[in-house]
């Protein structure tokens, strides 16, 4: 199989083309009452639901989804995605190019090796991207307080979206000896 593919579902145990690849998908999905749901060293899918859970994508390319509720996602390595949803989640993403999504209230990012990408939304984020070239984005306006972006190592962009007083618009960073 070869070319590019557009996955719009997955169902437990099935087989998918990702990337003109075949990889196999596990999905597990929460209820309404915080769960703990721990992924598998391949590709899974995560989805917590509501409550406060706990998301364990392991290793593999995962996504992962809190839903509403404070949850913990905790991606591991691989190059995932991870979206908080409602509610004041952390997200620990692990070594890979990894996407995350805050929801819209008062969330943490933290991103680790690899050209993470950061999204904020309103609420008073704090994204951090951590070794690599990131890519960081500030949500829109904060009802309460402000974000804190920080791109960590590497040559890091930050784009400061929304806020009525941004001090800046964007900016970024470049590892000593690069030139721009």
């Amino acid at each position: 199989m070869r070319g590019n593919v557009l996955i719009l579902g997955v169902a437990v145990g099935a087989v998918v083309a990702i990337g003109g690849a075949l990889a196999v998908a596990r999905n597990f999905e929460g209820g309404p009452l915080p769960d703990t749901l721990t992924g598998t060293p391949r590709p899974d899918g995560l989805w917590g639901e509501d409550g406060n859970d706990h998301l364990n994508g392991l290793g593999g390319n995962d996504y992962l989804e809190g839903g509403p509720g404070d949850d913990w996602i905790d991606a591991g390595p691989g190059n995932d995605l991870a979206i908080g949803g409602s509610g004041n989640d952390r997200i620990q993403l692990g070594d890979g190019n990894d996407a995350a999504y805050a929801g819209p209230d008062d969330d943490e990012v933290l991103g680790e090796a690899g050209n993470d990408v950061l999204l904020g939304q309103p609420g008073s984020d704090r994204l951090y991207g951590g070794p690599g070239d990131d890519r960081i984005y500030t949500g829109g306006p904060a009802p309460r307080g402000w974000d804190y972006a920080s791109g960590g190592s590497g040559e890091d962009q930050i784009f400061a979206e929304g806020g009525p007083a941004d001090l800046a618009r964007s900016w970024s960073t470049q590892a000593p000896g690069k030139t721009a």
